[in-house]
């Protein structure tokens, strides 16, 4: 557990604001390297889980709706307001400007899209679509704000949302899940480039196009 609070620590103190255009890859010394007593059987796949060591990747790739901060407060995400509109509706506010790592901008459609796969048949066998079963309906209301109806009055979802991944939703009905967990498509402050199954190691190399952008080129992942 110190290990991976030390990680966490680590991989919030690289993330910056700001952008860049082009690649970097994870070399030189500005990588951080890092002994894993075991990742995550679903690799790029963030809903088959929610523990460390797992979540400290899937939160270098991808973001939530909302986030948790080292002092367990909750804070803004890829939704920078919510606002409980009904006893069972939710509106959030997305941030402006935000794109995935293959280019596509993350938008109230792609949210909404990513909580209708949640609610397949796929998706509810997962263990973020069960925890997830609650939310009955997610619509785009504009461009950039998400309407989330639940079941019953839910005052801790914005909290709850933190768990939930903004995967790429159009990469995954392309892929098929099996192959984007090898290639997941994200807006964190990495992207997965390689994982070597006979020696246990999984690379990240900052993504460009983050929102917020890592101050070092890469990690590396040895289990």
């Amino acid at each position: 557990l110190f290990i991976a609070a030390c990680l966490g620590a680590a991989l919030v103190a690289a993330c910056g604001q700001g952008g860049a255009d082009k690649p970097s890859p994870a070399t030189g010394s500005q990588v951080l390297r890092v002994a894993a007593g075991s990742l995550p059987s679903s690799l790029g796949n963030p809903f088959r889980g929610n523990s460390r060591p797992g979540s400290l990747l899937w939160l270098a790739i991808y973001d939530g709706l909302t986030a948790i901060d080292d002092n367990d407060q909750l804070g803004p995400g890829l939704a920078t307001e919510c606002t409980l509109v009904e006893p069972t509706v939710w509106r959030f506010k997305l941030r402006e400007g935000v794109r995935y790592s293959n280019g596509r901008p993350f938008d109230a459609e792609a949210a909404a899209e990513v909580f209708a796969f949640l609610r397949s048949d796929q998706g509810k066998r997962s263990l973020i679509g069960s925890e997830a079963r609650g939310i009955v309906e997610a619509r785009a209301v504009a461009p950039l704000e998400l309407e989330i109806r639940t079941e019953r009055p839910d005052p801790v979802l914005p909290r709850r949302l933190a768990a939930i991944m903004m995967i790429e939703p159009k990469a995954l009905a392309d892929m098929g899940m099996d192959a984007y967990a090898q290639k997941p498509v994200g807006t964190g402050a990495f992207v997965m480039t390689g994982w070597d199954q006979r020696t246990r190691r999984l690379t990240l190399a900052r993504n460009p196009k983050s929102w917020r952008p890592s101050t070092i080129d890469g990690v590396v992942f040895y289990e």
